[in-house]
């Protein structure tokens, strides 16, 4: 069973004790008017018809919460989560998710990524603890526009900061990388992958958005054979191939 369809059935079991208690309020309403109208038999006839509906709740309650046996963990570290989330995103939102490496998904430019020991998810570089496929998948939908965005303009402002010194030469962006996790805390929340889909989130985007201060940034993969694999960074596009960049320079 997926974590949309246990949340389903824990509602539809929380509807029904909420049903009791509406009723318990209900009857604690009937018992206030005649208490202010002085009505001393509905008193004493809705008294004792709230007692008889609040005596059932703290064991329906109870029945309710020992219902709930989802493991998360066992969820989050597998496939399951994955898998759910893929379907669910694509029916609601019509958002593509790709796997991705280890413990993640890609919802082009965010990485999706499960932590199984705070039961949370991280979706680009916002923690949640919001885990309903449905409720994660109309959030990375309204995420991904303005998340592109603004990290074009970072990445793109962050690489002209660390551009090849000689007007016409390239960098490699395994070198730019290092100098941006130099800053305190920066690698925490923009792993390898992170950094791949941003990206390519830059190299899709129209020349002028590419364009800082006169000249326009250009990503280019590795060209030649014998170069360092942990030196490219490799994302995924919408249509799940592979875009693979070694250097960069602006012109």
């Amino acid at each position: 069973m997926g974590l949309e369809e246990a949340l389903d059935q824990q509602t539809a079991r929380l509807a029904e004790l909420i049903k009791g208690v509406k009723e318990y309020q209900k009857s604690l309403g009937a018992w206030d008017k005649a208490l202010r109208s002085g009505n001393l038999v509905a008193m004493r006839r809705e008294a004792e018809q709230s007692k008889a509906l609040a005596a059932p709740l703290p064991a329906r309650t109870e029945a309710v919460m020992a219902a709930w046996s989802f493991d998360l963990r066992d969820y989050l570290e597998g496939l399951a989560w994955r898998e759910e989330l893929q379907a669910v995103a694509a029916n609601i939102a019509g958002l593509r998710v790709l796997p991705g490496d280890g413990n993640q998904m890609l919802a082009p430019p965010l990485v999706v990524r499960a932590l199984p020991d705070t039961g949370r998810l991280r979706l680009g570089r916002v923690l949640t603890n919001d885990l309903r496929p449905s409720f994660v998948a109309q959030r990375l939908s309204a995420q991904r526009a303005k998340a592109e965005a603004a990290g074009v303009k970072d990445l793109l402002r962050s690489l002209y900061g660390v551009r090849p010194a000689a007007v016409g030469g390239t960098r490699k962006l395994a070198e730019a990388y290092e100098r941006f996790c130099a800053a305190p805390g920066w690698k925490r929340d923009n792993s390898p992958e992170v950094f791949a889909q941003a990206l390519y989130a830059l190299d899709r985007a129209d020349r002028g958005t590419r364009t800082l201060a006169g000249q326009c940034c250009f990503l280019s993969p590795p060209s030649t054979t014998g170069i360092r694999e942990r030196e490219v960074f490799c994302a995924v596009a919408d249509d799940g191939s592979t875009c693979r960049y070694y250097t960069f320079d602006f012109a």
